[in-house]
């Protein structure tokens, strides 16, 4: 996961089917500063969202946004690198219903970074949920998957070894 933006041109999102999952398409465009925000637009009018982290880069790039009380949610546009195009998160997405069940809403807790996201995408993750707020101060260490993240921390490696007198095999 990085806080870049790819280098994808701007443009729109149109989900498969037309019809209900067409409309409120969101627009990834700039705004202000060159700060990259996706714009979804819909009954109610027009609403901006940052984009704040990318997640992925080899194929296919996800946003992620904040929204209230500590939550990243996955944006619901994603950019295909070789393709270069855009395409709506939700219709990507492979789902236990009949095919013709309508794709769920961006802002379902399915597409909650905190909770479902994390564990591949960034490392020494702690979601810091506080159940009396129902609120998340998540942070990491680094994005991406290191080490660390399958094997644990190796300090206690390191000093094992640094003990080991030399020409003798570690207990490690």
């Amino acid at each position: 996961m990085q806080a870049v933006y790819p280098d994808a041109r701007e443009g729109e999102a149109h989900g498969s089917g037309g019809g209900s999952r067409g409309r409120g398409a969101a627009l990834p465009g700039r705004h202000r500063r060159r700060q990259r925000v996706v714009v979804e637009r819909g009954p109610k009018g027009e609403r901006k969202y940052r984009i704040d982290y990318a997640v992925g880069g080899k194929n296919v790039f996800y946003f992620l946004t904040p929204l209230e009380k500590g939550r990243l949610q996955v944006l619901p546009v994603a950019y295909d690198v070789r393709k270069k195009e855009w395409f709506l998160t939700t219709d990507s997405h492979l789902r236990p219903f009949p095919t013709n069940a309508p794709a769920l809403p961006w802002t379902d807790p399915l597409y909650t970074f905190n909770t479902s996201c994390h564990g591949c995408h960034v490392s020494q993750v702690s979601v810091n949920y506080d159940l009396s707020t129902d609120s998340y101060r998540t942070t990491w260490t680094e994005p991406g998957i290191n080490c660390e993240t399958c094997h644990n921390p190796g300090g206690e490696h390191v000093r094992a070894a640094r003990e080991t007198p030399k020409g003798e095999r570690s207990r490690m």
